[in-house]
């Protein structure tokens, strides 16, 4: 039998999951399937097969929760075998509770890093073993939402892929004990030139990281945030400084800092610069 007409589909592991996992099923059993949720997966396996996602060709939405994986996507080959050409419609990925995730994409993921071009939402939730969240080969032009709570990222993008974020509206970063810094630069890379803008990030909460230091180290790397109106900074006992180069917020309206030393909620309203916020904590 087919499925032509269903959209969505939320499955535990059974023999019909076999089949898909095993690229047994043509793209015309769920030729409309644009929602795909299943849990508890069984077998061990490193990664999402090729074949998975040819045999759902219109998946917008993927969530995740409880599986074995290594990492979530290997390269993606086209019809012809060769990678770089294959596009998914994917915009919507939910993974949770991944106990033995280190990476989403492997660093060296360049060959097809175009085939998520269509993704706006990412949500990482409870993948305590993550050492990687976005590769610097990959780019997000499209992200409009980025959740990220646990791992063992000692940051979470590099510069040239936060220079991709043109799109983003919303960050939250909770819970990862091991970053250091959100945005990781070389001064001697020529992808810092022209700063960093977050030309549409209006929300920010950073909340409990115990080794945040900052926002980004690189030393002289300008930061703007034209759009940002609510900032929330919690439990980052080590974070005195947002960043080392200018830094520009003219319509952030409210700033939340709690400092889980002297559990002191500290928070402006009103008009105010983020520096005002950490020379006031010290």
């Amino acid at each position: 039998a087919t499925f032509p007409n269903l959209e969505e589909l939320k499955l535990e592991w059974n023999d019909i999951m076999r089949e898909i996992w095993q690229g047994q099923l043509e793209a015309k059993f769920f030729c409309k399937l644009k929602v795909f949720e299943f849990i508890k997966f069984i077998p061990h396996s490193a990664a999402l097969p090729h074949g998975f996602f040819q045999s759902l060709p219109n998946l917008e939405k993927l969530v995740v929760n409880e599986a074995p994986f290594n990492h979530i996507f290997e390269g993606l080959r086209d019809e012809e075998g060769s990678y770089g050409s294959t596009t998914l419609q994917l915009s919507e990925l939910m993974l949770s509770k991944l106990l033995e995730l280190t990476y989403i994409w492997k660093e060296n993921y360049c060959e097809s890093s175009a085939a998520f071009c269509n993704l706006t939402t990412i949500e990482v939730q409870e993948c305590g073993k993550l050492k990687n969240l976005m590769p610097s080969s990959m780019l997000f032009a499209n992200l409009t939402t980025l959740e990220v709570s646990d791992g063992l990222m000692n940051h979470l993008m590099s510069c040239s892929t936060a220079k991709s974020l043109t799109q983003l509206t919303k960050m939250i970063v909770i819970d990862c004990k091991m970053v250091e810094e959100i945005i990781a630069c070389k001064c001697d890379e020529d992808e810092v030139n022209g700063g960093i803008v977050f030309s549409r990030l209006s929300f920010l909460q950073l909340s409990r990281l115990l080794n945040l230091k900052s926002f980004c180290l690189g030393d002289h790397i300008d930061i703007e945030f034209p759009a940002l109106e609510k900032l929330i900074v919690n439990g980052c006992p080590r974070m005195e400084i947002f960043c080392q180069g200018d830094l520009s917020t003219p319509k952030l309206q409210q700033v939340q800092l709690t400092d889980y030393e002297d559990g002191e909620n500290r928070q402006w309203e009103g008009k105010v610069t983020i520096q005002q916020m950490f020379d006031e904590k010290v």
